[in-house]
């Protein structure tokens, strides 16, 4: 049984990292009902700050595949740290040709995370047999996932009907924005079903079957595209952690699913008594709690926030004497630098207020101290 292994590297793009939240100088009241407020100046260009460009993290992709003339084995694709923006990055796109004896059981699997609310569809991942990239033809999704309306949604199609829409979805998120969680979607050919599961990185998890059945034919050619639709527009964005595109017997599987190489754990809130900034996140590196006013405080890069039972909030202003934007830590943070603005004001983190007169947002704010 012959096996060979090819190991293709490259597609290394250097792009300019963000940095996210610079603090300066920090003042800390303590009100005296035991509610902390953080007064502070933040140095914040929001036009740079947020500016797309600036959000796309450094794209890298490294990639391993494997090629096999046995359908014993499984091709593998892996595509790793790949930021899907809609609108705003190109797909990665890999061929290949049928060399396991014309095996049509895939499957794709992984772990991705949704910043925020996906209104319009981005695409995961797909897989085609055909050599158009942006082909709408039988054979186009193979499988296929993509992220709308707060679900996962995978499709297929079936060479019978000439439909190139079976769908179904999984897991509505809720609250879970932000989080690693790991997708699958296999097809079968012996009972031409596919199967879709979505699971947090918590461990809880759902799935099932499409409901049409999903007849698919043989090719010699075969590409993954992962990333946006051809034409894509608007700010969505889907990040990718760790992508697995398998090919040939034992890929299809309804249970004991791969997780393997996911780094993605659940970060535990650290049990302070006051309210605690780090350096780092994910709540690492030099820290600092304040149960008392202080005039300055020791971090001067916050990344992530710790704010325990019995305390309120933490503000901070960019400017000085109250004056210029304010932004209200209302819950803890575990990082700074990884979650859009946005997304951390809709749930809830975090409330930003654009004070335009210093003396008002100033008043309005000591009036709020009881």
């Amino acid at each position: 049984m012959l096996l060979f292994y090819t190991i293709i590297k490259a597609v290394i793009k250097h792009m300019k990292v963000f940095d996210f939240l610079i603090f300066n100088l920090m003042r800390l009241v303590l009100k005296s009902d035991n509610k902390l407020k953080i007064q502070s100046y933040i140095d914040i260009d929001k036009d740079k700050l947020f500016s797309k460009k600036i959000m796309r993290k450094a794209n890298l992709i490294f990639v391993i595949l494997g090629l096999t003339l046995s359908a014993c084995y499984a091709q593998t694709v892996v595509v790793t740290d790949f930021t899907i923006a809609a609108g705003n990055s190109v797909p990665y796109i890999k061929t290949f040709e049928n060399q396991w004896n014309d095996e049509l059981e895939f499957a794709v699997y992984g772990w991705i995370r949704i910043p925020s609310w996906v209104n319009s569809e981005v695409q995961v991942f797909r897989l085609s047999a055909n050599k158009d990239i942006n082909s709408n033809t039988l054979g186009d999704r193979v499988l296929k996932s993509f992220v709308q309306d707060n679900k996962v949604m995978f499709e297929t199609y079936d060479a019978q009907n000439y439909d190139p829409k079976v769908q179904h979805s999984y897991l509505n998120q809720g609250d879970s924005f932000g989080q690693w969680f790991f997708i699958y979607q296999g097809y079968n050919p012996k009972t031409t079903k596919t199967y879709g599961w979505v699971q947090n990185a918590a461990g809880k998890g759902q799935g099932g079957y499409s409901n049409q059945l999903a007849r698919h034919t043989k090719s010699n050619f075969y590409q993954v595209i992962v990333g946006p639709n051809s034409g894509l527009k608007g700010s969505d964005k889907v990040e990718v952690k760790i992508l697995w595109i398998q090919a040939g017997s034992g890929a299809y599987r309804e249970n004991n699913f791969d997780t393997r190489d996911t780094n993605v754990v659940v970060v535990p809130i650290p049990s302070v008594k006051c309210p605690t900034v780090y350096s780092q996140c994910d709540y690492k590196g030099d820290s600092s709690s304040y149960c008392q006013s202080v005039p300055s405080v020791k971090i001067p890069v916050i990344k992530s926030v710790v704010i325990p039972d019995g305390f309120n909030k933490i503000t901070v202003y960019n400017l000085e004497n109250y004056k210029g934007k304010t932004v209200i830590f209302n819950k803890s943070v575990s990082c700074l630098d990884k979650f859009e603005f946005a997304f951390l004001e809709r749930e809830g983190y975090i409330t930003v207020i654009d004070n335009k007169e210093s003396k008002k947002s100033k008043n309005a704010l000591r009036s709020n101290r009881k």
